[in-house]
């Protein structure tokens, strides 16, 4: 390993894997980086009820695999407050780098800490699913012509988002739909 590079790194969504695409795909990232021997940690960011989850996953809840370096933490007030327990936990990893699985999650650990970098990876842009879900476009292609024609910045219908990406240091999408239209509804 050079100098400066990565040492450790967190990775982290809602949900647990086997609920949500987010992070059923980001652990399988972490199975994957960690059987390559690198330093690598994983933790599933809950609100949901621990006593459902409980009862649907049973001991594998949040780690259907048992690997090492997974942690539950369950968020303790509402998703906008700071989380001093994901705080701790994260300063107790010392990671050179958060990777959020979905906005909430890099929003999260952007609200938890200020150090180390925060990438925020999408699959889709929460943007142009509510413009289509609240009627303002009919579909995908609808919505592209529309902002394609627009003179200004189309309305943030999604804050959280919004927040998301001004906050995390790099934005990684999963595709060049969803770079092109986290592109316009973020320049």
């Amino acid at each position: 390993m050079t100098s400066g590079a990565l040492r450790r790194m967190l990775i982290g969504s809602l949900e647990v894997p086997g609920i949500g695409g987010n992070s059923t795909a980001s652990y399988d990232l972490f199975a994957r980086m960690l059987a390559e021997g690198r330093d690598v940690h994983y933790v599933n960011l809950i609100a949901e009820d621990p006593a459902y989850l409980s009862s649907t996953f049973g001991e594998t809840l949040g780690n259907p695999d048992g690997l090492r370096n997974v942690d539950n933490h369950y968020i303790e007030t509402h998703e906008d407050d700071s989380q001093p327990n994901l705080a701790r936990l994260i300063e107790s990893l010392s990671p050179d780098i958060l990777v959020g699985f979905g906005f909430p999650a890099a929003l999260l650990f952007k609200r938890a800490v200020k150090l180390p970098p925060t990438v925020l990876v999408t699959g889709s842009c929460r943007q142009a699913a509510g413009w289509v879900t609240t009627g303002r476009a009919m579909d995908a292609v609808d919505l592209a012509r529309r902002l394609e024609s627009m003179k200004r910045r189309p309305r943030i219908l999604i804050p959280g988002e919004r927040a998301a990406v001004d906050k995390s240091d790099l934005l990684l999408t999963h595709s060049p739909a969803t770079l092109e239209l986290m592109s316009k509804f973020f320049p």
